[in-house]
Protein backbone atom coordinates (compact mmCIF):
# COMPACT_ATOMS: atom_id res chain seq x y z
CA UNK A 1 0.00 0.00 0.00
CA UNK A 2 2.88 2.38 0.74
CA UNK A 3 4.44 1.71 -2.66
CA UNK A 4 1.10 2.21 -4.40
CA UNK A 5 0.61 5.55 -2.66
CA UNK A 6 4.13 6.67 -3.57
CA UNK A 7 3.48 5.80 -7.21
CA UNK A 8 0.09 7.54 -7.15
CA UNK A 9 1.69 10.73 -5.81
CA UNK A 10 4.60 10.36 -8.29
CA UNK A 11 7.26 10.46 -5.58
CA UNK A 12 10.02 8.19 -4.32
CA UNK A 13 11.25 7.77 -0.74
CA UNK A 14 14.48 6.80 0.94
CA UNK A 15 13.40 6.96 4.58
CA UNK A 16 11.11 4.40 6.17
CA UNK A 17 9.50 4.19 9.60
CA UNK A 18 8.12 1.03 11.18
CA UNK A 19 5.45 1.63 13.83
CA UNK A 20 3.93 -1.00 16.10
CA UNK A 21 1.28 -0.74 18.80
CA UNK A 22 0.78 -3.05 21.75
CA UNK A 23 -2.65 -4.11 23.10
CA UNK A 24 -2.51 -1.45 25.83
CA UNK A 25 -1.96 1.15 23.02
CA UNK A 26 1.70 1.82 23.79
CA UNK A 27 3.34 2.73 20.47
CA UNK A 28 6.97 2.28 19.39
CA UNK A 29 8.83 3.14 16.20
CA UNK A 30 12.05 2.31 14.43
CA UNK A 31 13.31 4.16 11.38
CA UNK A 32 15.99 3.92 8.74
CA UNK A 33 17.26 5.88 5.78
CA UNK A 34 18.67 4.02 2.79
CA UNK A 35 21.13 5.37 0.21
CA UNK A 36 18.67 5.24 -2.71
CA UNK A 37 15.15 6.42 -3.49
CA UNK A 38 12.48 3.82 -4.25
CA UNK A 39 8.79 3.29 -4.81
CA UNK A 40 9.12 -0.47 -5.37
CA UNK A 41 6.90 -2.53 -3.05
CA UNK A 42 9.25 -5.50 -2.68
CA UNK A 43 12.14 -3.21 -1.74
CA UNK A 44 10.00 -1.42 0.86
CA UNK A 45 8.81 -4.81 2.19
CA UNK A 46 12.45 -5.94 2.57
CA UNK A 47 13.43 -2.70 4.34
CA UNK A 48 10.48 -3.06 6.74
CA UNK A 49 11.47 -6.70 7.31
CA UNK A 50 15.03 -5.65 8.22
CA UNK A 51 13.66 -3.10 10.67
CA UNK A 52 11.34 -5.73 12.14
CA UNK A 53 14.25 -8.16 12.47
CA UNK A 54 16.06 -5.69 14.72
CA UNK A 55 13.09 -5.30 17.09
CA UNK A 56 12.52 -7.40 20.20
CA UNK A 57 8.78 -7.39 20.86
CA UNK A 58 7.72 -7.50 24.50
CA UNK A 59 4.12 -8.61 23.86
CA UNK A 60 1.59 -9.36 21.16
CA UNK A 61 1.10 -6.52 18.70
CA UNK A 62 -2.22 -5.05 17.58
CA UNK A 63 -0.89 -2.88 14.73
CA UNK A 64 2.06 -2.60 12.38
CA UNK A 65 2.52 0.30 10.00
CA UNK A 66 5.12 1.48 7.51
CA UNK A 67 5.60 5.15 6.70
CA UNK A 68 7.76 6.61 3.94
CA UNK A 69 9.65 9.89 4.33
CA UNK A 70 12.53 11.81 2.68
CA UNK A 71 10.41 12.11 -0.47
CA UNK A 72 11.42 13.47 -3.86
CA UNK A 73 9.54 13.70 -7.15
CA UNK A 74 9.90 10.72 -9.45
CA UNK A 75 11.81 11.59 -12.61
CA UNK A 76 10.80 9.34 -15.52
CA UNK A 77 13.63 7.08 -16.66
CA UNK A 78 14.93 7.25 -20.21
CA UNK A 79 13.57 4.08 -21.87
CA UNK A 80 16.70 3.70 -24.03
CA UNK A 81 18.88 2.99 -20.98
CA UNK A 82 16.39 1.77 -18.39
CA UNK A 83 14.11 -0.64 -20.26
CA UNK A 84 13.98 -3.04 -17.28
CA UNK A 85 12.88 -0.22 -14.99
CA UNK A 86 10.28 0.90 -17.53
CA UNK A 87 8.83 -2.63 -17.66
CA UNK A 88 8.65 -2.78 -13.85
CA UNK A 89 7.00 0.66 -13.74
CA UNK A 90 4.36 -0.46 -16.26
CA UNK A 91 3.73 -3.63 -14.23
CA UNK A 92 3.20 -1.61 -11.04
CA UNK A 93 0.89 0.82 -12.83
CA UNK A 94 -1.21 -2.10 -14.14
CA UNK A 95 -1.43 -3.68 -10.66
CA UNK A 96 -2.40 -0.30 -9.16
CA UNK A 97 -5.14 0.18 -11.78
CA UNK A 98 -6.57 -3.30 -11.08
CA UNK A 99 -6.55 -2.71 -7.31
CA UNK A 100 -8.13 0.73 -7.72
CA UNK A 101 -10.86 -0.70 -9.93
CA UNK A 102 -11.66 -3.92 -8.04
CA UNK A 103 -10.53 -3.10 -4.49
CA UNK A 104 -7.29 -3.34 -2.51
CA UNK A 105 -5.43 -6.63 -2.84
CA UNK A 106 -7.54 -7.86 -5.76
CA UNK A 107 -4.16 -8.71 -7.23
CA UNK A 108 -0.98 -9.10 -5.21
CA UNK A 109 2.30 -10.99 -5.11
CA UNK A 110 1.90 -14.67 -4.27
CA UNK A 111 4.52 -14.27 -1.53
CA UNK A 112 1.98 -12.20 0.42
CA UNK A 113 -0.05 -15.38 0.83
CA UNK A 114 2.80 -16.93 2.82
CA UNK A 115 1.63 -14.85 5.81
CA UNK A 116 -1.26 -17.30 6.18
CA UNK A 117 1.12 -20.14 7.10
CA UNK A 118 1.20 -18.83 10.65
CA UNK A 119 -2.08 -18.97 12.53
CA UNK A 120 -1.20 -15.83 14.53
CA UNK A 121 -0.63 -13.67 11.43
CA UNK A 122 -3.42 -12.12 9.41
CA UNK A 123 -2.31 -11.53 5.85
CA UNK A 124 -2.34 -7.93 4.59
CA UNK A 125 -5.01 -9.01 2.11
CA UNK A 126 -7.34 -9.99 4.95
CA UNK A 127 -10.25 -7.73 5.74
CA UNK A 128 -13.16 -8.53 8.07
CA UNK A 129 -15.56 -7.63 5.26
CA UNK A 130 -13.90 -10.10 2.85
CA UNK A 131 -13.91 -13.86 2.77
CA UNK A 132 -10.59 -15.51 3.54
CA UNK A 133 -10.59 -18.43 1.07
CA UNK A 134 -6.92 -19.39 1.26
CA UNK A 135 -6.76 -19.78 5.04
CA UNK A 136 -6.26 -23.36 6.14
CA UNK A 137 -9.17 -24.70 8.10
CA UNK A 138 -8.57 -25.76 11.69
CA UNK A 139 -10.57 -29.01 11.33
Amino acid sequence: MVAMRLRREKVKARGFLLTWRYPEFGTSTKRTTVSFYTQEGKTIWNIAGQLMGSVLLKDAVRLFGVTAFHLKPRVPATPLFFSGFERTRKLHEAVDRINNLFGEYSILRATMLLCTQHHWVISPSYGPHKSYPYRRSQN
